[in-house]
């Protein structure tokens, strides 16, 4: 992957405000806004999933301490 980190994390920046204003940062229309290619959007989606998945085992930790 020839993206850069400043790069990245200015695109995992805009995808995270997407999704809070309930846009795909996945959609199409999107990508081509932001200019990522292929490679960004792959490193992109595990980014969020990876930080998902490790929200939702935090939650169900708490949940285990009460």
């Amino acid at each position: 992957m020839t993206t850069t980190k400043p790069r990245v994390e200015k695109l995992y920046e805009q995808a995270v405000d997407a999704l809070n204003r309930h846009e795909d940062p996945f959609s199409p229309a999107w990508r081509e806004r932001n200019h990522m290619s292929e490679d960004e959007t792959e490193f992109l989606m595990d980014v969020l999933s990876a930080r998902i998945s490790y929200g939702e085992k935090w939650i169900r930790e708490r949940m285990k301490e009460q």
